[in-house]
């Protein structure tokens, strides 16, 4: 290999935000989430883990689907009253 030669920094995982999964264990994407949470009005941790199975494994997306959760709560209600 030259000097000259030069690589590509290594990458892990998909670079579209929307394509990372928030649970590994199912393999649940972020824009599954956002979906499934938009579309059906999902505003519980118990809808969610029974619509899309995330949560379901180990628990350690946990705060990342609460977090998704209550964001997008807050953006549809708020959506809902302008």
């Amino acid at each position: 290999m030259s000097a000259e030669t030069t690589t590509e920094p290594r990458r892990w995982g998909p670079t579209d935000p929307m394509l990372r999964n928030v649970c590994l264990c199912k393999k649940v994407t972020r824009g599954e989430l956002i979906e499934a949470i938009s579309r059906q009005q999902l505003f519980s941790l118990e809808q969610v883990r029974e619509q899309t199975g995330a949560n379901t494994g180990c628990g350690a997306c946990l705060d990342g689907v609460q977090a998704l959760i209550d964001q997008l709560r807050d953006e549809l209600r708020a959506g809902e009253s302008d």
